[in-house]
């Protein structure tokens, strides 16, 4: 074991993965984010239609044609995307590709666990900037005051938040994004997570990824895991100035993306209607288990989710092990990073049937 890895087990952080559950078929599951609406139905005819002998031989090692498909859609150039295994290889690569070992990173929590971890594990020091939850965790004029302070004081080689929130859902305006990016160095690099982002704005006029062209030090994450229903894909990626793009190259490795994902991908974008009607929907269905939720006095709804996913909590039991008692799992966020021992769970909406399966499980509880 080398020292990175035992830098990561002795600074542990704690994640949602249920390695514990035996039996997982049992229970009815709420805990990994993923979209309740199938994937694009164009998907099927399309691969009908895929021709078995491109598996035998390498890919363009520099994906360039869904990369270009990618490109247009996001109206950026080809040379600022560059494609990643899930948002998971971007999150582990950037930390390599722009700090050093004992520099330093700035993070806005509560967020998505492999973010932090990804940084520790390469020795970066990190200093954790706190949403409150008095205010429901938004991303408001003090955090983000506090937010710039903190990268500057600290000479952040790196800053990371997510937009929307994971796990909140709260969402962070693109004035903000400026406003952070006006007030600190060159020399800091401002990583967005956008995975969720297209559950709220499926147009993406509102995404970071239209700042990437004025500001040199932005890198935006997507993927096709959440909104597009392709987490068995694992395809995400990079969008930044070109020169952020290339460092990020040289340690990326070379066929990182397979035959069959790339087809899936070129496909699932090219579906315009798509996108927007998994928006659509998820909001409808949101709102309404939102609003049945709060018709329970015993329970407390943690952000003002605009995505797929809802922070939960019951002011006085562990509504996760009384979930799990009931077979209902949920993403544990009672440890985790600007959430410890709050006893909040992540749930993630679903269709109509399985969230009334939710629903009866929160009254026995209540």
């Amino acid at each position: 074991m080398n020292s990175y890895i035992k830098n990561l087990l002795s600074q542990k952080v704690a994640g949602y993965v249920h390695d514990e559950i035996k039996n997982i078929s049992k229970y009815e599951l709420f805990n990994m984010g993923e979209s309740f609406i199938a994937p694009s139905k164009k998907i099927k005819q399309g691969l009908s239609e895929f021709d078995p002998k491109k598996l035998s031989a390498y890919l363009d090692p520099t994906y360039k044609e869904i990369r270009q498909i990618i490109a247009k859609k996001l109206n950026v150039d080809l040379k600022n995307i560059l494609l990643s295994v899930g948002a998971d290889e971007a999150i582990g690569i950037i930390p390599r590709a722009f700090s050093e070992p004992g520099s330093n990173s700035v993070f806005a929590v509560p967020t998505f666990y492999r973010i932090v971890e990804a940084n520790i594990m390469f020795k970066i020091n990190v200093h954790l900037v706190g949403l409150e939850e008095k205010n429901k965790f938004k991303y408001d004029k003090k955090f983000i005051d506090k937010f710039i302070q903190e990268i500057n004081n600290k000479k952040a080689r790196t800053a990371w938040i997510c937009n929307p929130n994971n796990p909140t859902g709260n969402v962070l305006t693109q004035k903000q994004i400026k406003q952070i990016l006006d007030n600190i160095s060159s020399e800091s690099i401002l990583i967005i997570d956008e995975v969720f982002f297209d559950f709220f704005d499926p147009t993406g006029k509102n995404s970071a990824v239209n700042l990437v062209k004025k500001y040199k030090n932005l890198i935006v994450i997507r993927s096709l895991s959440k909104s597009y229903s392709l987490a068995g894909i694992r395809l995400g990626f990079v969008v930044a100035d070109e020169h952020l793009i290339e460092n990020i190259n040289h340690i990326k490795p070379v066929f990182n993306i397979n035959a069959l994902s790339e087809e899936v991908a070129k496909i699932a974008l090219g579906d315009r209607s798509y996108i927007s009607q998994v928006a659509k929907k998820t909001k409808l269905i949101r709102k309404k288990l939102i609003s049945e939720i709060g018709k329970m006095k015993n329970y407390k709804i943690g952000g003002n989710s605009e995505t797929n996913v809802v922070i939960l909590k019951h002011v006085s039991k562990d509504i996760y092990e009384e979930l799990k008692k009931r077979f209902v799992l949920t993403a544990d966020f009672r440890k985790s990073l600007g959430l410890e021992d709050l006893g909040y769970v992540r749930i993630t909406v679903q269709d109509e049937k399985k969230n009334r399966k939710l629903l009866s499980a929160l009254e026995q509880i209540d």
